[in-house]
Parts: structure tokens; sequence; C-alpha cells
């Protein structure tokens, strides 16, 4: 065991560092999460409707809804492109056994 993690150590920091830029992918994914009402309750002025349900449809919220939605996909453009440059390592790492 000692033999294959001296000579596989590089490979195995390379999975451990995709598995940690999938991880925070994620986690920025949740975060930028939003619903139209929760954007609403975000950029809420002084002069907006009483009615909670049309924040969502204020500039604001329309422009924070977008960003996130783009956002997104960038997150989940990362975490998809890190797990196919994971696939030739674990491939190599089974394939050494």
């Amino acid at each position: 065991m000692q033999e294959w993690l001296a000579v596989h150590w590089s490979q195995i920091f390379t999975l451990v560092g995709m598995a940690l830029t999938i991880w925070g992918a994620w986690r920025a994914a949740i975060i930028l999460s939003k619903t139209p009402s929760q954007a609403g309750e975000q950029v809420i002025a002084r002069i907006a409707p009483d009615d909670p349900k049309d924040w969502g449809e204020l500039p604001a919220a329309r422009g924070m809804l977008s960003e996130a939605s783009a956002a997104l996909d960038g997150m989940a453009l990362i975490a998809v492109g890190t797990a196919v440059q994971a696939i030739p390592v674990i491939i190599s790492l089974l394939e050494s056994n």
C-alpha cells in the first residue's frame, strides 16, 4: 500500500482538489439559488407594492434572478468540467492495481 501511495500521490492530490472544486461549486450554486419572492425580498424598496408576490417583478429582482441563473450555469459547468477531468485520473488509479 505504501508503495502504491508513493507512486500515485500526485493523482490522489489531483482527485482531492477536483472533489473540493466540485463541492465548492455545489455550495456556491445553493447560495445562488433564488426564487422570485426571495429576490424581491432582498431588493425591496420603500416604494414597492404592498403585496409581497409582486416584489419578484421589480426590475432589481429580475436582474438578480438573471445574474443568479447565469452564475448557476457557470457553477454547473465548473462541476461537470472537473468531474470530466477526474475520469482519466480515476481510471489510471484503478488500472494500476
